[in-house]
């Protein structure tokens, strides 16, 4: 199980003379400041891990939260554009023998919205912001389609931008925080002390 003195060693290990002057004062407010932000001990790990190589100073706060924040995951438009095809070629499985009219597109368009919740949640927010029908409105291979798609990816952008706005501010807001900030980051640099330390004294 990943903690905050991971997070700690992780830091002076990484960027061992430049964390070791800041003491523990100054660790303990970054792993805070990390933990407000709502990063996991686990995803500043990956960040700390993953961050440019040839950075020789320790990003801020700011900086690793963003980072540990992205999502590997998350579709590039490219990805979108055949994941919208994908939903908008689910039809409902239900079978009726008399339909009322409507009913059977309505069955369709839950089909489509929750094959767009199975593939990327940032994506089914997305879709669900848009609205099927006009997405299925939308050419996308046509005479128009150059046009439609640069807009459509626009508003995919937009959309990404603003979601993570509204994490921020669920973060800010005190709601959603990682459990960095559930911890007592002083009492868990009790494993990196000696390290700290003995750079001190270098």
């Amino acid at each position: 199980m990943t903690d905050a003195a991971d997070v700690a060693r992780a830091l002076l290990g990484t960027w061992p003379s430049q964390v070791a002057v800041w003491g523990e004062d100054g660790i303990a407010a970054y792993l805070a400041e990390l933990g407000a932000r709502g990063v996991t001990s686990e995803r500043a790990l990956i960040a700390i891990r993953s961050y440019d190589p040839d950075a020789d100073f320790p990003p801020s706060a700011a900086k690793l939260a963003q980072a540990a924040r992205k999502d590997p995951a998350q579709p590039v438009f490219a990805e979108v554009i055949v994941m919208l095809k994908d939903v908008l070629s689910q039809r409902t499985t239900k079978y009726k023998p008399i339909w009322k009219l409507g009913e059977r597109e309505q069955y369709d368009e839950a089909a489509m919205y929750n094959r767009a919740d199975e593939l990327h949640p940032l994506f089914a927010t997305f879709i669900a912001r848009q609205g099927i029908s006009r997405l299925r409105g939308l050419d996308l291979d046509g005479e128009w389609g150059e046009a439609n798609r640069k807009r459509l990816s626009d508003e995919w952008n937009q959309h990404v931008e603003a979601q993570g706005g509204r994490e921020v501010a669920l973060l800010v807001a005190g709601r959603g925080r990682g459990e960095l900030d559930r911890v007592d980051p002083l009492a868990a640099l009790g494993q990196a002390r000696a390290v700290l330390e003995a750079g001190a004294e270098a």
